[in-house]
């Protein structure tokens, strides 16, 4: 962008109203985050490998949440027969 340009936009921007410039900021904001996201570099998905916890490892998804529900529910039984007894 020429200087002249800019020094342009700048004094056009002088006659906006004050909620005129809230717009225009608003505006040049979102444009600039949207810029960012664009160049920012992509992860690539094989650098997540390895980061789920072990128990999903080789083990059906649906199996793991029934056992893993299991667990908690028998956890959450022995806790509160402790608490009764206390």
């Amino acid at each position: 962008m020429s200087q002249e340009l800019l020094q342009n936009l700048i004094r056009q921007s002088d006659k906006l109203t004050s909620e005129e410039l809230l717009q225009l900021v608003d505006y040049l904001t979102a444009k600039e985050q949207r810029s960012d996201l664009a160049n920012s570099p992509r992860r690539k998905l094989s650098e997540f490998k390895g980061r789920a916890p072990y128990s999903l490892v080789g083990e059906d998804a649906q199996a793991w949440v029934s056992r893993t529900r299991q667990e908690v529910t028998e956890e959450r039984d022995q806790l509160l027969g402790q608490h009764d007894k206390g």
